[in-house]
């Protein structure tokens, strides 16, 4: 299975982000994204593992902010 990774505007949402993924039954983690480009933020992402549909529904839902989604290797 693929990891995911999803840029969020702030460290405080990615960790926030990881938290309720990880609540869920996902295994996710917090890193630094490689490129950052004007408008991202602080620049952190949260890498996870499983069904992309419910993990991003569910960020949403905690009102975390998400700049994109990208396979595991593209920031």
């Amino acid at each position: 299975m693929a990891e995911i990774t999803v840029k969020v505007g702030s460290v405080t949402n990615a960790q926030k982000g990881k938290r309720i993924l990880v609540k869920n039954g996902f295994h996710a983690k917090v890193k630094r994204a490689a490129i950052l480009r004007k408008g991202d933020g602080c620049g952190y992402t949260i890498v996870f593992r499983g069904d992309k549909e419910k993990a991003l529904h569910l960020l949403e839902q905690a009102g975390i902010r998400i700049i994109s989604v990208h396979p595991y290797g593209i920031p």
